[in-house]
């Protein structure tokens, strides 16, 4: 993509392919955390300024998901507004939870914590040596008692991505709600929330979407959100969150019903940052770069006698390359000591190209770890 690298500041000295981790520092993030140290400086304490800075973050992600914006709330973790939602739900005839082993533990540990509500939690196992879940998977788990289903958009270990289209389907006809976590797709790939018919989903801006950690958001489908009332949540997500001695609850009418406490700032200025880049970038431009950097790092690790456990199939794949090797943590420290990032996770070390990356750094990469790997 034309001076899409323009945007960023270490570009020409590294080889940057960990955004699944987190997303390379940009010039406007820079300039923009430098502002909140300005602001804080001369103004003391501007909380309507960081407050329209926050409602601003929340109209954006609701842009690149489809959404409206009181559709979106903001807060400091996918874990803690995922376990705002799940607080909100009642499990008496609808007791179960359908969730499965590809979900990364930011989903997993809440959903297990709502046993001692009474919930019953079925987790499905992905299969095969490219760890996959097909949506008859989810056939089969999900009944008339399922209250809600858990499906990933793109695993973090392989990439493998989900039909979240089919698998709400599947939900929906029994009666069960969907909740789909984004982290590793939202940036990467075009979402509408519409499209897929999920029921809440959730990202956060670190990663793909070129931010820093401390700030994420829930969408939560606008019929819905009046007949959940969070019990884990806290004063932001009232109507009157200044009232002193308030004696009675009275949620906000939109989602931010499922806001805590004070978010972090900072995070919500390079938050604004990184999503205008990818708004301007392209959603759409985005994913068909995606996609061709890593069909060439899948045929280069083919070429140089590598194993990888990411799909083939590009309509079953995310952003996410990953290559079994000896000690990833290991390799990894090498190849960031040679100038390229690289993030390991488990077994195996991961490749994650986003559209400022060339095919070069995407063959000199798997390279220097078929080198690396044979030494």
């Amino acid at each position: 993509m034309k001076n899409s690298r323009n945007y960023f500041i270490n570009l020409d000295n590294k080889t940057y392919l960990a955004a699944c981790s987190q997303g390379p520092l940009s010039w406007p993030v820079a300039t923009a955390l430098e502002r909140y140290k300005y602001d804080l400086l001369e103004r003391g304490n501007p909380w309507d300024l960081w407050t329209e800075g926050l409602e601003e973050a929340k109209v954006l992600f609701a842009d690149l998901v489809g959404a409206r914006r009181d559709e979106v709330a903001a807060g400091c973790s996918v874990s803690s507004l995922f376990s705002s939602l799940l607080s909100a739900l009642e499990y008496g005839r609808r007791r179960r939870i359908v969730t499965s082993d590809l979900e990364y533990p930011n989903v997993t540990y809440p959903v297990l914590m709502q046993r001692r509500r009474g919930a019953v939690v079925r987790m499905i196992r992905a299969r095969g040596e490219s760890p996959e879940l097909d949506p008859e998977d989810y056939a089969e788990a999900v009944d008339e008692d399922t209250a809600l289903v858990t499906a990933i958009h793109v695993a973090t270990v392989n990439g493998f991505r989900q039909d979240l289209r089919r698998i709400s389907e599947i939900a929906h006809a029994r009666g069960a709600l969907v909740f789909s976590d984004a982290y590793q797709s939202a940036g990467t790939v075009a979402i509408d929330v519409r499209r897929e018919d999920v029921d809440f989903l959730s990202a956060g801006s670190l990663k793909w979407l070129l931010g820093v950690p401390g700030i994420a958001f829930l969408y939560v489908r606008g019929e819905l959100v009046e007949s959940l009332e969070p019990v884990d949540a806290g004063w932001l997500s009232q109507e009157r969150p200044f009232e002193f001695g308030a004696e009675e609850l009275s949620y906000v009418r939109t989602a931010d019903r499922f806001q805590s406490g004070t978010w972090s700032v900072p995070s919500a200025y390079a938050a604004v940052e990184g999503m205008r880049i990818i708004l301007e970038v392209g959603p759409r431009a985005i994913e068909e770069r995606i996609r061709s950097l890593t069909e060439r790092a899948i045929e280069r690790i083919d070429e140089r006698g590598l194993r990888t456990i990411t799909p083939r199939d590009p309509s079953r794949r995310g952003a996410i390359v990953s290559i079994i090797v000896r000690d990833p943590p290991a390799v990894e420290r090498r190849l960031r000591d040679m100038g390229i990032i690289t993030s390991a996770r488990g077994p195996v070390l991961r490749l994650c190209p986003h559209f400022y990356n060339t095919e070069d750094e995407v063959v000199e990469a798997v390279d220097t770890i078929s080198s690396i790997a044979g030494s």
